[in-house]
């Protein structure tokens, strides 16, 4: 039983910790898109309406450009679907509005246990031992599924 509870709590932490590597991936891809319309900028500063050699690299550079900010955009939309799943996870699991600060500032907010027992007014320690019962209510709560062999955790 023991080894099942402690499979359930790292699935839980593994779910709340989807939305923070979510988010570096779209900050990494933000980047390179910024990187491509630099470029864009500045051949097309460089050559204007003429053609020259460069024509067959912008045209690559645009086509990648589009590429990635249609990615871009996919993924900023299921990062805020991926939001909204521990955003629901949390309000159904957690009745107690501490757990759910605690939870949310650590989990949404992508603050260190430092700054989130600044942010909710609690002693660190006290937000530890809060997540930690976080943690035991979510994996505990009736509705929630756990898929074999998966580290994610669902609202039924």
């Amino acid at each position: 039983m023991k080894i099942y509870n402690n499979m359930m709590l790292d699935a839980v932490r593994a779910c709340l910790r989807r939305p923070r590597h979510a988010a570096l991936l779209l900050e990494e891809k933000r980047g390179r898109v910024a990187a491509l319309e630099t470029l864009t900028e500045q051949v097309q500063a460089h050559w204007g309406l003429r053609s020259g050699p460069c024509d067959a690299r912008l045209g690559e550079v645009l086509g990648e450009l589009i590429r990635l900010r249609g990615e871009l955009l996919r993924e900023v939309l299921e990062y805020t679907a991926l939001v909204r799943e521990v955003e629901r996870l949390l309000k159904t699991c957690l009745p107690d509005a501490r757990h759910r600060a605690v939870m949310e500032a650590h989990y949404l907010g992508f603050a260190t246990w430092e700054a989130t027992a600044e942010q909710v007014g609690y002693a660190p320690r006290h937000v530890h031992r809060l997540h930690r019962e976080a943690l035991s209510l979510i994996a505990a709560h009736p509705q929630i599924v756990e898929p074999a062999g998966a580290a994610r955790v669902t609202v039924i």
